[in-house]
């Protein structure tokens, strides 16, 4: 429960940091406002990738928000077809919602860096995945999970 609490905590942390726009990572335009609904993304914080553990928090947060333009920065153009809907930011409501549900209380768990690859490890309510990234010009980027 304490870990749990200590996520949260960090969580909204992260989340506040990113949208004070103190973070140059990607090249997204607009005012933060995350607790905007809006699909479009529009006027939207700016993510983290500059390290595996960094993009799979902001994955997380934007999952949590429902934030389609912050979700399309996070995949690889080499994800697969799955992933399609959040890289192309045609994801349903429906969609959003239930990524929301699925990354609520996430915990990441371990961190395996080589190279240009990544594996982190991540602990959701559902199951725990191993998520794999690519290190890119635009920094990490999910490949798949």
């Amino acid at each position: 429960m304490r870990n749990s609490l200590i996520f949260c905590l960090m969580l909204v942390l992260m989340v506040g940091c990113s949208l004070s726009g103190s973070n140059n990572h990607n090249t997204s335009n607009g005012s933060a406002n995350s607790n905007s609904s809006d699909k479009s993304g529009a006027g939207k914080s700016k993510g983290d990738f500059s390290s595996p553990k960094a993009a799979v928090y902001t994955f997380i947060a934007a999952g949590a928000n429902r934030d389609a333009e912050m979700l399309s920065q996070c995949f690889d153009s080499e994800s697969p077809g799955e992933f399609r809907k959040f890289r192309e930011k045609t994801a349903s409501q429906k969609d959003l919602d239930g990524l929301a549900e699925f990354v609520s209380g996430a915990q990441i768990t371990d961190v395996k860096e080589s190279g240009d690859r990544a594996v982190v490890s991540v602990k959701f309510k559902a199951r725990d995945e191993e998520i794999s990234l690519k290190k890119s010009a635009g920094g990490w980027k999910i490949l798949d999970f």
